[in-house]
């Protein structure tokens, strides 16, 4: 299937050409930029057109792609034929649906007897900070795998991030880390880092992970945060030319309309500072 994408749109991306400029621009007038980031591209055909016509409707501006999911095919369609290929990203996957490579497969810790993903991996604390070498290494081999994949689909591979936010646990970027210098990925996803209602742990945490991660991804944000957890902070963010923020989003059709959660994602839009400008990944990298 991905050979297939590729017959029908040979031209429309290579490796040096720049995508243009993010056409979410009607807020020029903003300092603070916001990518809208739509995670689980690929998930479901449902997903898929929320996502799809989100982008059309101006309601998100990049989102990342589960390339093991059932519909990543659709997905990928979808973007070329929308014309937001070049704001597609990975969603590496270690907790839903099926793996790509088969050792993994026999760790009960990630797969269940069915060699499905469990999502056990992140129920459980001490295995989100200490992993075995061993283990690191078949979880490094699943996404090189991952990452394999969504190179045959020539999407720009600029930005990945990670499905329920397993990179952001210790074990899984160690695993990560040699791979970003093997397809020269430029940017990461941060730890979430404007929740004032989590533990000081948490945040010591996070805080030193994104230290640590700004090394090894020349582009990071300044900011990441789900959409309610901005709303709650937009009277405190300053407008800064030098600030990014990426708004987490999970689009999905619910009665006709496109929700984020509990609220149809176009309400949550209108919330946003007027001030604060729309772009995508490509914008930053590029």
């Amino acid at each position: 299937m991905t050979n297939g994408i590729w017959r029908k749109y040979p031209n429309l991306l290579c490796e040096q050409q720049r995508p243009p400029p993010s056409t979410y621009i009607e807020r020029n007038d903003g300092k603070l930029k916001l990518i809208l980031n739509a995670d689980d591209f690929g998930y479901s055909s449902y997903v898929n057109h929320a996502i799809a016509d989100s982008f059309e409707q101006h309601l998100c501006s990049n989102t990342t792609l589960m390339v093991n999911m059932p519909s990543a095919d659709e997905a990928v369609e979808l973007a070329y034929d929308k014309g937001f290929a070049n704001k597609v990203g990975l969603h590496i996957n270690l907790t839903e649906g099926k793996p790509l490579t088969d050792s993994i497969r026999r760790l009960k810790l990630f797969c269940d007897e069915n060699g499905s993903f469990n999502g056990s991996f992140n129920d459980n604390t001490f295995s989100r900070l200490f992993l075995d070498l061993e283990t690191i290494r078949i979880i490094r081999a699943e996404i090189d795998a991952q990452l394999e994949r969504y190179t045959k689909y020539h999407l720009p591979l600029l930005h990945l991030d990670s499905h329920q936010y397993t990179h952001t646990n210790l074990p899984v970027f160690l695993a990560m880390k040699p791979l970003m210098k093997k397809y020269n990925i430029r940017s990461v996803r941060i730890a979430r880092n404007i929740n004032k209602k989590e533990s000081i742990h948490n945040k010591v945490y996070k805080f030193l992970y994104n230290i640590y991660l700004s090394r090894y991804s020349p582009y990071v944000t300044n900011y990441f945060a789900s959409m309610d957890e901005y709303l709650l902070l937009n009277n405190e963010i300053k407008d800064n030319e030098n600030v990014t923020l990426e708004i987490v989003l999970h689009p999905i059709y619910k009665d006709n309309a496109i929700w984020d959660g509990e609220i149809e994602l176009n309400k949550k839009i209108v919330m946003i500072n007027p001030k604060h400008q729309f772009i995508s990944y490509a914008d930053i990298i590029l």
